[in-house]
């Protein structure tokens, strides 16, 4: 949140992608040093050590790594639309992952765009969910959509604690909406949104 208020939230969302080790391969590219202590080197040292190499830790392991670069595939063609994504491999997700785009100001200050921020997360017990933040010069305005009415439901109980958790920012507005899609699915529809591919035809 002090981040975003900051207008750090970038520089914060970059280190995140570094830490992962998304960014390797793009700055040894530029001819920058890419630091061994990241997730992505962690695991491809680990796949190394593995033993015996086709065994089930060394299969799961390259899983976590061909994953990985699945997510790095994503950035290179995201940053055509001047999108951002981040892997949230976090041990409750099925699926999950971030979007952040920022979008022309009609004013042309750039430092004053509207930046909008979606979260798409797939649940075993929840099901499909997205959450967009859109911050503006007039604040933050949240939408939370998912897969069921029920899930839906159970959300729009509870926007008082939401509001509370997001008291440091401007809240402008709320809603709650059912038609949240797979996280898969939604990251096929954005790529493919000005006709791009994400396979080479000569291949």
């Amino acid at each position: 949140q002090n981040s975003l208020i900051e207008g750090n939230g970038g520089l914060t969302l970059k280190n995140l992608a570094q830490m992962m080790g998304i960014d390797i391969e793009a700055r040894l590219l530029a001819g920058k040093n890419a630091s061994p202590e990241t997730l992505k080197s962690a695991l491809i040292e680990a796949r190394t050590l593995a033993a015996p190499p086709q065994g089930s830790l060394a299969e799961e392991i390259g899983s976590r790594v061909q994953l990985l670069e699945l997510f790095q595939l994503l950035q290179l063609k995201l940053e055509q639309q001047n999108t951002f994504i981040l892997p949230l491999p976090l041990p409750f997700l099925e699926q999950g992952y971030l979007l952040a785009e920022k979008r022309n100001p009609e004013s042309g200050e750039e430092g004053k765009a509207p930046l909008l921020v979606s979260l798409h997360l797939a649940l075993e017990k929840m099901g499909n969910i997205q959450v967009d933040f859109l911050h503006d010069s007039n604040g933050l305005f949240v939408r939370f959509s998912s897969d069921s009415e029920k899930t839906t439901a159970f959300a729009a109980q509870h926007q008082e604690e939401l509001r509370e958790m997001l008291s440091d920012l401007p809240l402008r507005g709320i809603s709650f909406a059912v038609g949240a899609e797979s996280p898969a699915r939604t990251i096929m529809k954005t790529m493919m949104a000005k006709g791009d591919s994400m396979f080479d035809a000569r291949v």
